[in-house]
């Protein structure tokens, strides 16, 4: 059934995987009757996430993944951007478009996504209102770090630092200190590295 575009989900990624390999093993797959078209992939995928009717979230996600991988920060923003307006509760999804918006240089759009994410938070939101504090605090951390604010980002490692939960206050200790180094501030920044 050509209509059935779930079907390319499975295809795109073959032709992607196929396509990724080294020539090293891609002339062995070659010999043995195997070809890929990572560009064939892409299209098959976004084909599978625009018409597919079961699988058009996962190849969003496949996409997502691809698009990172070649360093195509805008084309996952906006895979991520369409899975979060089908699922608006998914704060996993709105998490990771801020780390998009860093990895695109954007830290002003990181900022206002993490700050949205915050009011969710504090507003008990659905899910949102299961996420711990401590880590929208040291996402706010890095990105006012990225954008060039070392005191606010050392103010929000320190709101980080009264988590409750021991991985993300490590987290804050580590970044707290990469800030402080940035700062000039070596010996405490030495200081919250011991404590790591």
């Amino acid at each position: 059934d050509p209509n059935f575009h779930d079907a390319r989900l499975s295809t795109g990624v073959y032709q992607y995987v196929a396509g990724s390999l080294n020539w090293n093993v891609k002339w062995l797959a070659v010999l043995m009757g195997y070809r890929g078209s990572k560009e064939r992939g892409k299209r098959e995928l976004q084909t599978a996430a625009e018409k597919g009717v079961l699988a058009a979230d996962d190849a969003l996600v496949i996409l997502t993944l691809v698009y990172t991988r070649e360093r195509n920060y805008q084309g996952a923003f906006d895979c991520l951007n369409r899975l979060l307006r089908r699922y608006p509760q998914n704060y996993l999804v709105h998490l990771d478009m801020g780390g998009m918006a860093l990895l695109m240089r954007r830290p002003e759009a990181a900022l206002e996504i993490y700050q949205d994410i915050l009011r969710r938070h504090e507003a008990g939101e659905g899910k949102y209102a299961e996420l711990e504090k401590a880590s929208i605090y040291n996402r706010l951390g890095v990105a006012t770090r990225v954008k060039g604010d070392l005191s606010q980002s050392a103010e929000w490692f320190g709101k980080a630092l009264e988590g409750s939960v021991a991985r993300a206050r490590i987290i804050a200790r580590l970044e707290l200190g990469k800030t402080l180094e940035l700062a000039g501030r070596r010996e405490e920044a030495r200081a919250q590295y011991q404590e790591v």
